[in-house]
């Protein structure tokens, strides 16, 4: 098993795909089939499950307050008033 911040050497083949080595794949807990995110951080590729991103912002979510579709109806009514 692959231990936190352990590197792993890949190599990009010729369609520019990488594979995960097994010790990766059940470190991060996926398998065949589960969707990925990635971006450029800092120069370095990020890659989370989607699932895990997906909680990740949910949780963040649960703080915020009110019903955020109405709040912003509400807004754009305002500024429609203040425009007319």
């Amino acid at each position: 098993m692959v231990k936190e911040n352990e590197p792993a050497i890949l190599k990009l083949d010729h369609q520019g795909r990488l594979v995960l080595p097994k010790a990766l794949r059940k470190a991060l807990g996926v398998v065949p089939g589960t969707r990925m995110v990635a971006w450029v951080e800092g120069g370095r590729l990020v890659l989370v499950p989607w699932e895990r991103l997906e909680a990740e912002i949910w949780t963040e979510l649960e703080d915020v307050a009110g019903d955020l579709a109405a709040e912003l109806i509400r807004e754009r009514r305002l500024e429609a008033l203040k425009d007319g």
